[in-house]
């Protein structure tokens, strides 16, 4: 009986090892392909970046009601100069109201990057409003926020736009997160505001279900910072917290305050294949959508 050559035996069993992938895992698909429908979400690719909790689901409406104002949501540009102004472009005909750039402007905040990246937003003759993220700070010759602050002001502070409350924190530091000036401001701020919708905006975000690079997966001094954030927003009853950082979208509940937590997708090419933005749409019925938008050509 003549052998079989060990080739055909490995190309057997590859093939073999295939088809069980294929039957086990074949009817999924990658997070960049996962369809948008599986969730509820819309996107203009109908393609969904990573999950969406099925308790927040992002589509039409059931009763439609009148558009009180929209807010385009950036982050994670990293002076990306061939998908961010697309995206800037974009979210201008969204006809938003306003636009608030979740942090990482750039990747090391020296005075010419930041200054570029200021013109971009000013160019587009929008209102916005600004987050510092990790990567906007000055590293030289220490580690600072003197730049950012020179270009985009204030590190924190908070406006209100017709009924809605917004509160901007800075937590971008790794390192220190959060002040405690910063952090008595901050339930200063929230419990003196009685809108009826309120929302909180940081570049880091205080949790995440599955991925890392948190808030929580910091020091313990951070950790606990990131545990009274949620505390405080739950004692004040915030809407919705958005951070960036992550650089795929995702939306879900915080289990042990109920708070629900939007992370924004990068607008630049970094670690991302598929360069988004996000609309913040308010209803006059004091309700709200988050949605998830990409480019439509992907990251070559």
């Amino acid at each position: 009986m003549q052998k079989i050559p060990a080739f055909f035996k490995v190309l057997g069993f590859i093939i073999f090892l295939t088809l069980i992938f294929i039957i086990i895992y074949g009817p999924q698909k990658a997070w960049w392909e996962a369809k948008s429908e599986i969730e509820g979400f819309v996107s203009p690719t109908g393609y969904a970046q990573s999950f969406i909790d099925p308790l927040l689901k992002s589509g039409p409406k059931d009763q439609p009601s009148e558009i009180q104002f929209k807010v385009g949501l950036v982050s994670d540009s990293h002076a990306d100069a061939q998908y961010y102004p697309k995206i800037l472009e974009k979210i201008k005909e969204e006809k938003v109201n306003f636009i608030i750039h979740l942090g990482d402007f750039v990747d090391a905040g020296s005075i010419k990057d930041l200054t570029e990246a200021k013109k971009l937003l000013d160019d587009l003759d929008i209102k916005y409003y600004t987050v510092c993220g990790n990567h906007d700070h000055n590293f030289w010759p220490v580690r600072e926020t003197k730049n950012y602050q020179s270009v985009f002001g204030d590190l924190y502070y908070s406006f209100d736009y017709q009924n809605v409350h917004f509160t901007i924190l800075n937590n971008s530091s790794e390192y220190t997160g959060v002040s405690p000036e910063q952090m008595e401001w901050f339930r200063s701020d929230l419990g003196g505001d009685h809108s009826q919708l309120k929302f909180v905006l940081m570049h880091i975000p205080p949790y995440h279900p599955y991925l890392s690079h948190t808030m929580q997966s910091g020091e313990v001094e951070i950790q606990n910072q990131a545990d009274e954030i949620l505390k405080i927003a739950s004692d004040y009853h915030v809407s919705e917290i958005f951070s960036g950082h992550l650089h795929s979208f995702s939306r879900f509940v915080e289990p042990s305050n109920k708070i629900k937590i939007t992370v924004v997708g990068a607008a630049g090419s970094e670690r991302n294949p598929f360069p988004s933005y996000a609309i913040l749409t308010v209803y006059n019925d004091e309700t709200y959508e988050v949605e998830s938008l990409f480019l439509t050509e992907s990251v070559q």
